[in-house]
């Protein structure tokens, strides 16, 4: 049993918190003092080789014009080559290997790139980025490997966001004002979605085989990008901005903030999109505040806001607390209710 798996069944309630040290001593999971080495061995490995990484990178940056076009391809190929040989070495059942195929992935698109440079093939950065997403979907598929499917995410959000204009022009003829905000929140929330019903079905889309923070960095920072552009709307909204179609903002804003409480506070408990949740409300309560303060131009007014700030940020940081501890332990009769 892995570390993550004792600190699941804690989580769940199985594991009683005063009993949480001695579910790792038994189950051979405790810190030791090898153990600590073996982790700042790992460390110093990582550094090291990203040091070295980061030198090479240097180097050929100042050798780059010197290179050729023959060179350029050549290096470039080269790497991404050698990149796919150690993965498929590796194994694709590693966890390295996945890592391997992962940055195999990133690579392609920077020989895209070179290639569109070289050429002047006139494609624009759009068809570069759809060109990468396509391309690499099939290792995105044989990796069995969430972060390959977070980066491919990022990649096609890229090709999208680059490629909103035409949908602008589109929804703008049809129906009269141009949501490229709709059209993103849309994406991720469909994209958030996808992730979580995935990650009921396969245990390497839930990250099981990786440090608990990793594994739940992909859902984590889809709704940072989903929750961050929607307050940005609502914000931009409440002081009288905003994009064609933001009057739709607070409706959109409130309805992924109760469909994300449904989800991870009533169904399960997820501390860190209540977080992002809490942190979406006091920054549209805050921008509501400044919107009065300005209006009445008064220095009390802008330390109200302040002080709902300050009060925000304690009863989050209470409310949270609370949510973790009644997760920690299991509940009994009826005073086991949600608060």
């Amino acid at each position: 049993m892995r570390t993550a798996d004792v600190l699941r069944l804690a989580e769940a309630g199985v594991i009683a918190p005063e009993a949480l040290g001695h579910a790792l001593r038994l189950s051979g999971r405790a810190p030791t003092a090898a153990g600590w080495i073996r982790a700042i061995d790992r460390l110093f490995l990582g550094v090291g080789a990203t040091l070295l990484l980061a030198g090479v990178i240097c180097v050929v940056a100042y050798n780059w014009s010197g290179l050729g076009r023959w060179g350029r391809f050549g290096l470039a190929q080269l790497v991404l080559l050698a990149v796919v040989a150690l993965a498929a070495f590796l194994g694709p059942g590693s966890r390295y290997g996945r890592l391997m195929l992962t940055a195999g992935i990133v690579l392609v698109g920077p020989l895209l790139a070179l290639f569109g440079q070289t050429y002047q093939t006139g494609a624009d950065l759009s068809t570069l980025f759809r060109s990468w997403a396509f391309l690499t979907l099939p290792w995105v598929f044989a990796s069995c490997f969430a972060p390959a499917w977070l980066v491919w995410l990022v990649i096609a959000e890229g090709w999208l966001a680059l490629h909103v204009e035409a949908f602008d022009l589109w929804w703008r003829i049809w129906f009269g004002f141009a949501p490229t905000w709709l059209l993103a929140g849309a994406l991720n929330a469909a994209a958030l979605v996808a992730w979580e019903a995935a990650a009921r079905q396969f245990a390497w889309m839930r990250g099981d085989d990786l440090p608990a923070v990793v594994g739940r960095s992909g859902p984590w920072l889809i709704a940072m990008a989903l929750l961050g552009l929607l307050t940005g709307i609502v914000c931009a909204r409440v002081v009288g901005e905003g994009p064609p179609g933001a009057t739709a903002a607070p409706i959109a804003w409130f309805l992924v903030l109760a469909a994300g409480y449904r989800a991870y506070r009533v169904t399960r408990v997820d501390l860190v999109m209540l977080a992002l949740g809490w942190i979406s409300v006091t920054v549209v309560l805050f921008a509501v505040l400044l919107r009065f303060a300005d209006r009445l131009d008064t220095a009390p007014a802008m330390l109200v806001a302040a002080g709902m700030l300050v009060a925000s940020s304690v009863l989050g940081r209470q409310w949270l607390e609370r949510v973790a501890s009644g997760r920690a332990s299991p509940a009994k009769g009826p005073a086991g209710g949600r608060r």
